[in-house]
């Protein structure tokens, strides 16, 4: 993906963190406010 470059590599790798870091928040966030979210229908057919 980039095409061999650690320093890139790397780099997309602390976003891409980053980016799933605050996601995390924002869902920690809904839970605790009390709004659970919704379970999608890949979700539960990944618990089957």
């Amino acid at each position: 993906m980039c095409d061999g470059n650690l320093r890139s590599t790397i780099k997309a790798l602390i976003m891409a963190n980053e980016y799933l870091e605050t996601e995390l928040e924002e869902l920690q966030a809904a839970i605790a406010a009390g709004c659970v979210p919704a379970r999608t229908s890949h979700t539960e057919s990944d618990a089957a």
